[in-house]
């Protein structure tokens, strides 16, 4: 039985992902109340995989998940879009005007603020790791001060009232889930995306960037994300890129010319992009 650690709890939207990854597989999830603490799983081998949120559209990266990657080099072997609906829980029969302090999961907040600031322009938000545990903590302790953002089966599983549905900012909201392991994949030829880590000086050479992304362009190669990480020097930069291809050979042929202007090229994973099925 396969054994997957995961960030947050039950109900959270890790498990969420997880369980379209994996579908119904038996498997065995460990809830991790931190992210390093998925990655301390796997390194001790008390765990098989990871499933790792890592970029959210409205919110943005999690960098520190991006430094635990750098940090640890774990295969990537798959990934998860996952649409967000985020919704305001307090305990029943509370008023919005009891209101003082709204908690979740820092990104979670993130997604909310234009609605936050409009309708509660006076609450205290209160980081915290998991919205799932936020919710948890409402229900156990009877905060009646305090709501929570969180998604629909957690107010069902802690008996919470929502007080308003789907309050993040931007409608069209997907969180993108990484899946983890140590293990590298032989199965590359029917991929097509890969996750790479490139290390670059820019005082060698203020042109590296774009003999890099003219490689790319020259195999047909798309670039579908990137973000930039500092090192201990001030002019050298990890990159972290996503990369999309339709022919297999291309990419390999792409990756021995960036070489040239790296100082070194690390490749995370190559896996098959997401599906994202979107609604009109």
């Amino acid at each position: 039985m396969d054994i997957i650690a995961i960030q947050g709890e039950e109900t959270s939207f890790h498990s969420d992902a997880t369980n379209i990854y994996f579908g119904n597989k038996k498997k065995n999830v460990i809830y991790c109340s931190e992210f390093k603490n998925v990655f301390e799983l796997i390194d001790n081998n008390k765990s098989h995989y990871g499933v790792i949120a890592i970029s959210n559209s409205i919110a943005g990266p999690i960098i520190s998940n991006y430094i635990l990657l750098n940090k640890y080099k774990f295969n990537i072997i798959g990934e998860v879009y996952l649409p967000i609906k985020l919704n305001l829980l307090a305990l029943k029969d509370i008023n919005k005007n009891d209101i003082q302090y709204i908690q979740s999961h820092s990104m979670a907040i993130k997604q909310c603020e234009i609605f936050i600031n409009k309708y509660f322009p006076n609450v205290k938000k209160i980081n915290k790791q998991d919205t799932a545990a936020c919710s948890r903590e409402i229900y156990e302790k009877k905060l009646k001060k305090t709501a929570a953002i969180a998604n629909y089966k957690t107010a069902i599983k802690y008996k919470l009232n929502i007080l308003n549905e789907d309050i993040a900012d931007n409608k069209l909201n997907y969180t993108r889930f990484i899946v983890i392991n140590k293990l590298k994949s032989n199965n590359y030829l029917n991929a097509n995306k890969s996750s790479i880590i490139i290390e670059i000086s820019f005082h060698k050479s203020s042109n590296i960037l774009y003999n890099i992304f003219k490689i790319l362009n020259d195999y047909e190669i798309n670039i579908s994300y990137i973000q930039l990480i500092p090192t201990n020097l001030l002019s050298d930069y990890k990159i972290f890129i996503d990369l999309e291809w339709k022919n297999y050979i291309s990419y390999i042929k792409s990756l021995t010319y960036i070489k040239k202007y790296s100082k070194y090229v690390f490749v995370l994973g190559i896996y098959n992009k997401f599906n994202i099925k979107t609604k009109n």
